[in-house]
């Protein structure tokens, strides 16, 4: 078999189609026993391999060989044993992917377009892979279920004419059965058929049947919706507008009519069901085929539904999304959808900054994907009516803030004009006493910056200095919530200066020392990225080399450390720690005595927040710096932390311990044991077995994994040679000649394994004489 699967899978140019096909015919002829496992298994591979070659050699001559192979692989089911079953329901997979596949709809174009009643081949396949769901094959229907998935992913949107309408039907027949154990493989196999065919072509053959005479509150095919949901792309929108939504209609007047009827158990599932008809239309606005056109049919549906039904607004906002995410690309279908910008959007402002609604995110969502594709100049007209609520006195304060998101959104879309006015109205709310609105104001002057159109960096550039004076007169009423988009403002404006700048340099490195230390992660990481981004605005406003002027700012930043307050002490020290890591290359050996020396006066702090920044920096100095210029700090540095009261040395262990390893790892364990008391040199030996045990576990590790890898044998442990090699000897004949070959040799192994076990004791006594 082995030589067989090497033959069909090498791609032979020697080995011709006819030879391949009678290979295939004899190979038949010796097809092993339901029964007989390994056998069978090795068999169905050499058989999945041999048809992959010859659909690759001559595909007419293979395609006619199908019906035998999945009428064999369909009695494999029948065997006792599963990996049998999982195999054979295997190869037919791969047998409809790699042969049946790429062929299917040139075999359909040359029956005429349609293979209804001229009893083709496919038929055939398809009717042995279903004939799989009766009950004598009850114990492979998980396998089956996959196999019909596949069958119609390959064969269903060509096929559809013949294999749809009865497979279907016994699909949710099999549904229905009381307790049935598949239900996931079975309505994965009817998703594949809805994402092929559409739904209008499975909704023909299994309809919902959700509109009975008789009130009811159970309906059998109602699992079809989360179904349809899940699969339906890439499908006809006037399907939902012309079929579903009046059925949606229908339902919605029935649950009113039991309403009134004083029925409201049966009118909240009728209700429910026209809800979850309703969800349907995300997925079909997921590449719609005829958007250009059967949106018009349904646009002034959907702005019904916005306005007058707010259970439905997160569903439409989610359908208007997706269709403009995939009107991406299509000239056409942008168009379309623009055509009813002036129609969506005035009702979307209005939604949202309607003082009877609570923010919605879905709404603001959809806004920002209409305006990407909605005329500038209809942006100004709107924005320009909504904007005068910001300054208007009689709107209350959420409905400004409401105003404020949708400024947010359209600044990208505007002209320079609407900026200047929308700047004029926001940059008085700077020192606002709401922290949200501060918060809001401060991303929308960010959103100004970030945009990179002319006209927006235009703006930004004839404002610059008025927007510098606005920041820095609006630091004292600055909260901590909004800090985050008040640094990512400076940044923008401080990679803007150019020339003499430094004194606005000066004057916001201290808060953005202090903003190193505030709780939100964000502005923290946005304090350290703009303690770079002002070293680098100082090298480039000033005239000196790039060393001097990195060192001048190092100077700037060092005045932090004449602070009181231990909180401006600790932040000064991580912002330099910051400093020195990314300017690590250009650091002069007296700026790098001057830090050290300040930080052996700082590891005797009373304060454990400048100690812990402390320890920080150090970290940073021993990663970054050569060790020749670490040595002649290093001996002061551990004088300092060992001279710690008992206190503070329990409190900083771990971070002690951190720093030692790094001591160790950067100058050897000798060095560092010399400069250490002895009262603190069991720390270091520590230390030193803890580094030792991990380097020997992933020694131990890579070692484990290269044997998994199929390097050296299982039994090493044996320190004789002798042993060892008549284990190997033994494992290899149990291995090769047992398992691959299916030979029994009890008898031989177990002599094998006696001489093996007799040689080691002979070993031992020789071991133990010498």
């Amino acid at each position: 078999m082995q030589v067989f699967t090497a033959l069909f899978s090498s791609e032979s140019t020697d080995l011709s189609a006819q030879l391949n096909a009678q290979l295939i015919n004899a190979l038949y002829d010796y097809q092993p026993s339901v029964k007989d496992m390994q056998p069978l298994q090795a068999w169905l591979i050499v058989m999945q391999n041999a048809y992959i070659n010859m659909q690759r050699l001559d595909y007419q001559l293979c395609y006619t060989h199908f019906p035998r192979l999945f009428s064999t692989c369909l009695s494999c089911l029948l065997s006792p044993h599963d990996m049998v079953i999982q195999v054979a329901s295997e190869t037919m997979k791969v047998v409809l992917m790699k042969c049946v596949s790429p062929h299917v709809e040139s075999v359909v174009l040359a029956a005429g377009g349609s293979l209804k009643g001229k009893s083709s081949v496919l038929e055939k396949v398809f009717k042995l892979i279903e004939s799989g769901l009766k009950y004598r094959y009850h114990a492979a229907w998980c396998q089956v279920l996959g196999t019909i998935q596949v069958a119609f992913e390959v064969m269903g949107k060509s096929c559809y004419d013949v294999i749809i309408p009865q497979s279907l039907v016994s699909l949710c027949n099999l549904h229905d059965t009381p307790n049935f154990p598949f239900i996931p493989q079975l309505e994965a196999a009817v998703g594949a058929a809805v994402e092929t065919m559409g739904p209008r072509v499975v909704l023909a053959a299994i309809p919902l049947e959700l509109e009975n005479e008789e009130v009811q509150i159970q309906f059998p095919r109602a699992w079809l919706l989360p179904v349809l949901k899940r699969h339906i792309r890439n499908t006809e929108l006037q399907f939902f507008t012309a079929t579903l939504l009046p059925l949606a209609a229908r339902l919605r007047n029935r649950a009113a009519t039991l309403i009134d009827g004083d029925k409201k158990l049966e009118a909240k599932v009728y209700d429910t069901l026209q809800s979850q008809i309703w969800d349907l239309l995300p997925s079909f606005c997921r590449n719609p085929v005829d958007l250009t056109q059967s949106f018009k049919n349904i646009a002034r549906i959907l702005g019904t539904a916005l306005t007058e039904r707010p259970e439905l607004r997160k569903t439409v906002c989610h359908a208007l999304c997706l269709l403009v995410e995939s009107s991406q690309g299509n000239a056409d279908c942008q168009a379309e959808l623009s055509r009813f910008s002036k129609n969506f959007l005035p009702i979307l402002f209005n939604i949202h900054t309607s003082e009877s609604t609570s923010p919605n995110s879905s709404v603001l969502e959809c806004i920002g994907s209409y305006l990407s594709i909605t005329d500038q100049q209809l942006v100004n007209s709107l924005f320009g009516k909504v904007g005068v609520k910001l300054t208007s006195e009689d709107v209350n304060k959420s409905t400004r803030q409401a105003v404020m998101d949708l400024a947010l959104l359209v600044i990208p879309h505007i002209s320079q004009k609407s900026l200047a006015m929308l700047y004029k109205a926001v940059v008085v709310l700077l020192e606002s006493d709401d922290n949200a609105m501060q918060k809001k104001t401060y991303k929308i002057l960010e959103r100004m910056c970030s945009c990179e159109s002319e006209h927006h960096q235009a703006f930004i550039e004839s404002h610059l200095d008025a927007l510098q004076n606005s920041l820095l007169t609006s630091l004292s009423s600055a909260v901590a919530s909004s800090k985050k988009p008040r640094l990512k403002c400076l940044a923008h404006i401080v990679r803007r200066l150019r020339g003499d700048q430094t004194a606005f340099i000066t004057s916001i490195t201290a808060e953005v020392i202090l903003c190193t230390k505030e709780v939100n992660e964000g502005a923290r990481a946005e304090a350290y990225s703009l303690l770079v981004d002002l070293a680098n605005a100082q090298d480039r406003c000033c005239d000196g080399s790039h060393q001097e002027n990195i060192m001048h700012y190092f100077h700037i930043v060092l005045a932090g450390l004449a602070a009181k307050s231990p909180h401006m002490l600790s932040a000064t020290i991580l912002s330099l720690g910051r400093l020195v890591y990314e300017f690590r290359d250009v650091l002069s050996h007296g700026m790098i005595q001057k830090l050290l020396n300040s930080m052996n006066v700082f590891l005797v702090s009373r304060s454990r927040e400048v100690v812990k920044s402390t320890l920080g920096f150090i970290k940073v100095v021993v990663s970054v710096l050569q060790a020749s210029d670490l040595v002649p700090h290093v001996s002061e540095l551990i004088s300092s932390i060992v001279s710690w009261s008992k206190e503070t040395n329990y409190h900083f262990r771990h971070e002690c311990r951190v720093l030692f390893e790094r001591f160790i790892r950067k100058l050897g364990y000798e060095m560092i044991f010399d400069m250490v008391p002895e009262s603190h040199r069991k720390l270091l030996a520590h230390v030193r077995k803890t580094a030792e045990r991990a380097k020997r576990r992933k020694a131990k590790q890579r070692e484990s994994q290269a044997i998994e890898k199929g390097g050296k044998p299982l039994l090493r442990r044996y320190s004789t040679p002798v042993v060892s090699g008549h284990y190997g000897v033994w494992w290899w004949f149990v291995n090769t000649a047992s398992i691959r070959h299916n030979i029994v040799v009890p008898g031989i192994c177990l002599t094998l394994f006696g001489c093996c076990a007799a040689m080691k004791n002979c070993c031992a006594v020789l071991k133990t004489k010498n």
